[in-house]
């Protein structure tokens, strides 16, 4: 069974809404390790981010194929009131 690896989305952005926005939404679709998408946030409130939405995909699924798989990377940090995705 052919496989086609690891898939990249190829873009993202912030959904406004009521919650803080997404800096540099971007940076969640890179492969680096030190690349974030940052939504601040004060943790002393009951507060929340917008939505980070990523969407596009760097290739289509073959005609005739069957997706029996998918497996998405989340990367979480947090520090003090910042939380990196």
């Amino acid at each position: 069974m052919a496989t086609t690896g690891y898939i990249n989305f190829t873009t993202a952005g912030n959904v406004t809404g009521s919650g803080t926005n997404w800096t540099t939404p971007a940076n969640c679709i890179s492969a680096a390790d030190s690349s974030f998408a940052v939504a601040t946030v004060d943790s002393l409130d009951v507060e929340y981010s917008d939505m980070l939405l990523v969407t596009g995909l760097t290739t289509g699924v073959p005609a005739g194929a069957t997706i029996d798989q998918i497996a998405i990377d989340v990367r979480i940090v947090q520090t003090s009131t910042t939380i990196k995705d």
